[in-house]
Parts: structure tokens; C-alpha cells; sequence
């Protein structure tokens, strides 16, 4: 854009009045989330389950050509041919005077002094049959996946119909080649102007009773750190029941802070019942969506039992794993941590940080953090020594002079005069709402930023003029802008006006351009305004500009933002068919954001 000025005024319309079920793994279920019944198409199954196989046409020695008997089944382990040895587990052999048993896939063949027992995938006690682990014992693992390869057993779902969902990546990985992610494996982000949201179902897991199972899996975590937007969070239910949230990325700040972490989380409520748990994430609206995502590894749900202490490694490096009497028991040792947030102090005058998971915390003092003026001496006659606040940094004010710029303090609020020698300070600022009381019903009176601002009050008998306005005719009026790049940036000059003196402009002030052969852009923000409620508001302003106006170009793209409570809505952007050289008014209603406070950006 050669000239593009920008006149703002916020205006009431209202000027004239006054006053004013249980299914298979992967069945939708009612909840918070998007009931996926509305989205017909939205379910994507990515993986299947794996049958048990096995063989019963063969005549191989050892097999039974029987119906097969009900699991599990113990059969004696003495022999003295392999017809000795037919058991529903797997192949046989007898050698020495005992069987050998080879599982098929999907048993387990435990053998004992005298004799064995088949086990089918998740049959025991607490101990359980996992063939994907191991075929000669049983484990503490009801479920384990490492996701190094095709998805199996997991079931993925569009919540949102966004288009990102989880799948298996080679990006990251804590152990073996490859994780579960969510995100955009290509952009590596989860950004595609939608709300994404989606769920990996894991396959039912029969939980043991009268033990403490819990679900354990490492998290790479990297999203918006805002609580309640980006979350990844564990839910779960048994048959019958509706999900509860177990766990949530809120707890962990949205961050792992570069690095796989590890996560338990407990599953008691479910012992002795089966559990369906699913792995959700909600990016919950459309924007700061640019962070890397989520991934999971090495995923395990423990049943609580265990034969050996090596059974009950929880990959929690701050606690000692024990097994005793076939229990699995978890001590914390003392100063360990994890997270940085397990080392916090309360103090705001240290930084607080955990160096390495398994570590001990660390803290060093804030340079300059006071909590009270004592910390802020510095043995010098000349300066008044004040901490404004716990936690804030140290003013040392200047007290002796002999000219006013002696007394110089980086305080916008206070004006300094010298008078005999010493420093004379008066505040200029508000500090509370209360010192800004105009005495007129018709206003909402406080203070923002050292300033006293008067909004207008929605009560019966007060009318409602224009709520806000700038017209640049002073300067910025409270704008803050990004500074300029090679000259090229926003910035207030009186050549190109709509009314009065001035106008918001961006380009290079000097040539009358914006285009220096290089990408460019800025932003330019308002201070915050509170939208008064019950009354009709539109947000209005005058531009006018000279840009490629072709319907194929994007070489000049220009929008205007209204931003409140963190999330930011386009209000305008510059279309195809836009009036070039001459000034024309937008108006765009914003009924809808009374009573909220927002700023305004134009980009």
C-alpha cells in the first residue's frame, strides 16, 4: 500500500435512546466433546483389531484336535512323547521327559515345576497375559503400546472435524523410532485456521481388583500456555458410565518443556472393572494454533502387581519402585523434581527451575526483586530507597540536585523538581479506581494504567454518546505500534487526513511507499476499551488507500482485529473489489462483545 491512513471511532447507534451408551471402542459418547453423530463421515478407524490365530486344521504333534477347552487350562508337564504334551496353547515337544510349548500368537504358556497353564491375551489374576510383551510370563502390563509402527488396536476420531488428528510420527520419539502425535505431521503444528480437536480410543483393558492400576505414558508437550485452550487431557469410563477427565495439560502449564516427561495417572476408581480410556486433544477455538503439538510414547497401563521390583518401574525419575509381597509400592524422594513447577518457593524474588528431570531444584535470586524497602539499601545518602511492592524491583530516587534533570526517574507518573538542593516528587497517577470518581452517575470510573478512564454506565436515564474515539489529530492517543523496519512501519503524519490534523498511516512516511523491494508488515494497537452492554455498538473508521487491488494478488493484505479475553476476532479485511484513492467509512457491528473489555489491531 502506497498511502494507507486510518481514522477510528467506536459509536453507539443507540444515540437516540436512553436507559436501557456403551458401544465398541471408538462409539461416540455424550460429554463435553462434539457429539460425533452430527458429523456423519467424522470417525476414521485407522486400525484393526488383531484376531487371535489359531491353527486347528494341522496335524502337528502336540496340537489338540479337539474343541478347545476353556482358557486358562493347566495341563502336567511330564512326558514321554509329544501326544503327552496336547494342551490349546501352542505347538509341543517332549524332551528329557518334560514338554516344551511354543504359544500361538495371542497365548501365553507359563510353565512350573510340574506343570503349565495357557493363558489368552488379558487372562490372570493381577499378572497378565500380554503376547506382545512376552509369551513365557505374565506382566503388570494390561496394555502396552509403543506406536514404532502401524497404529493397531487404537481407533482415531475427528471430534471437530478440524482435519488434524492423531497418527504415528518419526518426528519425535522417547523410545524406539516413533510416537503417537497430534498435529500437522508436514507444518508440524496443529495451525490450519479451524478448531481441531480429536481422540485416539484405546482398546478396553479388564482391570484387576483390590490393587492401584494406573495409566503411564511419556508426553512431549508444546502448545498455547494459556489455561483452558490447547489441552490434551485422559478421559475415562466403564460400561454404562460417562467419561471423567483423569488428567489434563493444565496441570503441566501446556508446556513439558522441550522434552518427553513422564505421566501416571490413576486408575483406581476402575479396579476390578473394565476401563475404556481415550487421549483427547482440543486446540478449543481457531487461533494460536503454531505450536508443535503433542506426542505420546512407550504407553502402559500397570495392573498394581508385580513378581520383581523391575516390574513396578513407573519412568518416574524421582520415585523408588519397590514390589513387596506382589504389590507395587512408590516412595518420593526428597528435593527430586521433575517439572520446574515442583520447585516453586513462593518466593517471587527467586527463579525457580528443575535442571533435569531426576535433578534437585535450583533457585537463584531475581537481580533487583525486593520484599520490602530493606532489600533495596544501597548505603547512598543521595537516593530514596522504595520497593513499590513484594515481589517488584527496587527504586532508588534521586534526592540531591542542583537543576531539575538531577531528579530524572524512569517514572512516567512522576514530576521532579529541584528545590534547595533536594528532589521534589509529585505522582501524577491514579492508583486506584477510587481516586477516579467524576461524581457523575452516567459513568463506570477507574484506573488503567496510571490513567483515569470513564466509561459510560448501562443504567436507566444515562444516554450513551460515542463510548470511544481517536482521530490521531494529538499523536497516537494511546496506540502502541511495532516498530519500523527500513523506515516502513505505522505511523501518525498529517498529509493525507480525513478531518482534523492527523491519521494513522503505514509505509515509509519520507517516500510515500510501502514496498522497499522486501516483505514488510506491522501492527498498531489500541488501548483497551469496555464495551458498555444493553445498547447497540459499531466499531467504525475511514480509509483510505492505494494497493494492488486485483482479485489474484495477496501482496497486500490488510485486516483489523477486535481481541478480547485472549482470543482475537477478524471484524475486517481488504477485499478484491476494495475503492482505491479515496477515503471511505467501514462500519462493523459489535452488539455482541458488550460488557467485555477489548483492544483493537490493525495489521
Amino acid at each position: 500500500m502506497k498511502l494507507h491512513s486510518w481514522r477510528v471511532a467506536l459509536v453507539s447507534l443507540a444515540l437516540a435512546s436512553c436507559g436501557g451408551q456403551e458401544g465398541p471402542v471408538g462409539d461416540a459418547r455424550p460429554g463435553d466433546l462434539t457429539d460425533v453423530a452430527e458429523h456423519p463421515g467424522a470417525i476414521t478407524e485407522v486400525a484393526e483389531s488383531v484376531e487371535d490365530s489359531t491353527p486347528v486344521e494341522t496335524t502337528e504333534v502336540g496340537q489338540v484336535d479337539a474343541q478347545e477347552p476353556e482358557l486358562p487350562f493347566t495341563v502336567t508337564l511330564a512326558c514321554e512323547a509329544a501326544s503327552d504334551c496336547k494342551n490349546p496353547c501352542g505347538s509341543a515337544e517332549c524332551i528329557g521327559g518334560r514338554c516344551k510349548v511354543t504359544p500361538w500368537p495371542g497365548k501365553c504358556f507359563v510353565a512350573g515345576q510340574e506343570t503349565g497353564t495357557c493363558y489368552a491375551t488379558g487372562q490372570g489374576d493381577c499378572l497378565v497375559c500380554n503376547p506382545d510383551l512376552a509369551q513365557d510370563h505374565l506382566v503388570p502390563f494390561a496394555l502396552a503400546l509403543g506406536f514404532d509402527g502401524p497404529l493397531t488396536k487404537v481407533v482415531v476420531e475427528d471430534l471437530s472435524s478440524g482435519g488434524i488428528v492423531w497418527q504415528v510420527s518419526t518426528a519425535r520419539a522417547h523410545g524406539g523410532s516413533s510416537s503417537l502425535y497430534f498435529g500437522d505431521p508436514t507444518k508440524k503444528n496443529y495451525s490450519n485456521g479451524k478448531r481441531v480437536s480429536a481422540a485416539a480410543r484405546l482398546p478396553p483393558v479388564q482391570l484387576p481388583g483390590g490393587k492401584a492400576p494406573a495409566l503411564r505414558f511419556f508426553l512431549f508437550l508444546d502448545t498455547e500456555e494459556t489455561p483452558g485452550y490447547d489441552r490434551f487431557f485422559v478421559l475415562g469410563h466403564a460400561p454404562g458410565e460417562a467419561d471423567t477427565e483423569l488428567f489434563s495439560s493444565d496441570e503441566l502449564g501446556g508446556s513439558t518443556q522441550g522434552r518427553f516427561l513422564p505421566v501416571t495417572v490413576d486408575l483406581s476408581a476402575f479396579a476390578g472393572r473394565t476401563v475404556h480410556l481415550s487421549l483427547v486433544f482440543d486446540s478449543i477455538d481457531e487461533g494460536m494454533n503454531s505450536f508443535e503439538g503433542a506426542y505420546v510414547d512407550d504407553l502402559r497401563v500397570t495392573t498394581g502387581c508385580c513378581e520383581a521390583s523391575s516390574d513396578c518401574d513407573d519412568s518416574d525419575p524421582c520415585s523408588d519402585d519397590q514390589c513387596e509381597d506382589g504389590e507395587c509400592k512408590y516412595s518420593r524422594r526428597s528435593g527430586c523434581c521433575v517439572f520446574d513447577q515442583d520447585c516453586s518457593d513462593d518466593d517471587p524474588c527467586t527463579k525457580d527451575q528443575c535442571p533435569v528431570p531426576g535433578g534437585a531444584c535450583e533457585a537463584s535470586l531475581v537481580p533487583g526483586c525486593c520484599h520490602d524497602a530493606g532489600d533495596c539499601d544501597d548505603n547512598d545518602d543521595c537516593t530514596e530507597d522504595l520497593c513499590p511492592g513484594y515481589g517488584a524491583q527496587c527504586v532508588h530516587r534521586p534526592l540531591c540536585c542542583k537543576v531539575a534533570s538531577d531528579c530524572n526517574v524512569n517514572d512516567p507518573c512522576l514530576k521532579a523538581s529541584c528545590e534547595e538542593g533536594r528532589c521534589k516528587y509529585s505522582d501524577t497517577c491514579c492508583h486506584s479506581d477510587q481516586e477516579c470518581d467524576d461524581k457523575d452517575p452516567c459513568t463506570i470510573d477507574g484506573c488503567d494504567a496510571g490513567a483515569c478512564v470513564h466509561y459510560p454506565a448501562s443504567i436507566p436515564g444515562c444516554c450513551f454518546p460515542t463510548v470511544w474515539e481517536e482521530g490521531f489529530d494529538s499523536g497516537l492517543g494511546g496506540f502502541e505500534l511495532d516498530p519500523p523496519v527500513g523506515g516502513i512501519g505505522w505511523t501518525v503524519v498529517s498529509s493525507r487526513t480525513q478531518s482534523g490534523a492527523g491519521a494513522l498511516y503505514y509505509g515509509d512516511p519520507a517516500l510515500g511507499i510501502f514496498n522497499a523491494g522486501a516483505d514488510n508488515s506491522g501492527s498498531a494497537v489500541s488501548l483497551k476499551v469496555l464495551l458498555p452492554v444493553g445498547i447497540d455498538l459499531v466499531f467504525s473508521f475511514w480509509l483510505w488507500m492505494d494497493v494492488e487491488g486485483d482479485w489474484w494478488s495477496t501482496e497486500s493484505d490488510m485486516a483489523v482485529y477486535l481481541v478480547s479475553e485472549g482470543q482475537e476476532y477478524k471484524l475486517w479485511s481488504k477485499g478484491w473489489s476494495e475503492p482505491q484513492k479515496k477515503w471511505t467509512q467501514k462500519q462493523i457491528d459489535i452488539t455482541a462483545f458488550g460488557g467485555r473489555e477489548v483492544y483493537f489491531r490493525f495489521d
